[in-house]
């Protein structure tokens, strides 16, 4: 039986705790759903446009894995993993939802808008920019590697990272973490970026280019999965490693 993620909007307020998901117990026969989201209205909506419906309530939702998620500014939130559709609308790996939880049908809105393989991480940038990394070899069909930016907009960065495509890390990023002064971390599996050496852990400029400042974390012997930001700017890097020259495992503190 094929599984389904679950997107799931919880809603705090003090004393209650309410959610909006899928009854997987009771779920709706086809013809309820094709009258609910597909079918004609009193509006003169036409059948099989796409779906106005939330994707936190009872639906088709995602497809596959959800690995990511982050919230934009207007209130809507993109979702990364690996999955083709969300509510049965074709979607490559990224989605958007909008603020109303309507399913976004023009960023991402075409099949080749998103990446080829999964996404393991997302970060928005001070300017807006959807920052993405995970596992793939191509973003809206031009040739990416692993860690792309988008710009507010949908449409892709190009710029970013140099002028040489693929310039990006030759191996998965699982984390991103952005520095206060806009310099940008990530953590995955990787042993270069571009024709940089870097061993799981990367420090880059805003624009994505490997950053000339970065000296100590070349001894990370293994995958990093998880990075916060201190406020004077350090990064604390987690994983399954261990660090030349420390008793510590697992664990790093990068300076700014």
């Amino acid at each position: 039986m094929p599984s389904f993620a679950i997107c799931l909007l919880l809603n705090f307020v003090p004393g209650v705790l309410s959610s909006h998901a899928a009854d997987s117990s009771n779920p709706p026969s086809a013809e309820e759903l094709a009258n609910k989201a597909w079918g004609p209205d009193d509006s003169g909506a036409t059948p099989n446009a796409a779906p106005t419906r939330s994707v936190y309530d009872t639906g088709e939702g995602v497809n596959g894995t959800i690995y990511a998620a982050v919230a934009l500014a207007d209130g809507s939130v993109v979702l990364g993993g690996e999955f083709n559709t969300v509510d049965t609308q074709p979607r490559s790996n990224l989605a958007r939802i909008l603020p109303d939880g309507t399913l976004d049908t023009a960023m991402f809105g075409k099949i080749t808008d998103g990446v080829n393989g999964t996404v393991f991480a997302l970060a928005v940038d001070a300017k807006g920019g959807l920052l993405v990394g995970g596992y793939f070899s191509e973003a809206q069909e031009k040739p990416r590697q692993n860690f792309v930016r988008y710009n507010p907009d949908g449409s892709l960065d190009q710029a970013f990272g140099g002028a040489e495509p693929p310039n990006g890390p030759n191996g998965r990023v699982f984390a991103i973490a952005i520095q206060p002064d806009g310099h940008l971390v990530i953590g995955g599996l990787f042993s270069e970026v571009g024709t940089a050496q870097r061993h799981n852990v990367a420090k880059l400029n805003p624009d994505g280019t490997v950053s000339g400042s970065q000296t100590a974390v070349s001894g990370v012997s293994g995958t990093v999965r998880s990075l916060a930001v201190l406020p004077n700017g350090a990064v604390v890097a987690g994983g399954m490693f261990e660090v030349v020259g420390s008793t510590a495992r697992s664990i790093i503190g990068v300076q700014p």
